[in-house]
């Protein structure tokens, strides 16, 4: 026999062994559209950022407390969003934790400031702690050992059940609403 033959003998086997399966139709969602609230949102967000460099510049002390506190949340948010509360902290350092309880509370999301402040009192998590993140985790490699400090993930989802509860982008759209004069 050749080798062909051996080869279709082979094929029938496995066939007969391995019976073919139905694949499911993969169903084609639609593709996803914001909803107005949303776009305004990342409109207001993108705006903030333009319009100031954060904590620790001369742009950002010059301009409202409304601002300040804006601009805060949106980084919280934006942070915790894409990589957690740990990201927050080691991105942004004290400039903004030490700012983050009263801007949540000002924007009128005093139950995420509960749990914020909750989360750095019952960890006891320093100002200090958090700027030696950096020095303490310098490198990609090392950047994971961060996440062992404290139950950070635990935070992450009670903020993302917390933010769709209390509906974080109509608040924070309502609180833009009532200070106009924040954005030039």
């Amino acid at each position: 026999m050749n080798i062909h033959v051996w080869l279709c003998l082979i094929m029938y086997l496995c066939m007969l062994v391995f019976p073919a399966r139905e694949i499911p139709l993969y169903e084609k969602q639609p593709p996803y559209v914001a909803t107005e609230e949303e776009m305004a949102f990342e409109e207001a967000y993108f705006q903030a950022i333009v319009q100031s460099g954060g904590p620790g510049t001369a742009d950002f002390d010059a301009q409202s407390p409304h601002f300040q506190a804006l601009f805060v949340v949106f980084i919280l948010d934006m942070e915790v969003q894409c990589g957690g509360i740990a990201q927050y902290f080691y991105n942004n350092g004290s400039l903004y934790a030490c700012r983050t309880e009263d801007a949540l509370r000002q924007v009128g999301l005093a139950e995420m400031a509960d749990l914020y402040a909750g989360f750095v009192e019952n960890e006891q998590i320093t100002m200090e702690e958090i700027d030696g993140y950096r020095q303490q985790f310098p490198t990609l490699e090392t950047i994971g050992q961060l996440s062992a400090l404290h139950p950070f993930d635990g935070f992450d989802e009670a903020y993302m059940q917390l933010r769709d509860s209390l509906q974080l982008e109509r608040t924070v759209l309502s609180y833009i609403d009532a200070h106009p004069e924040m954005f030039r």
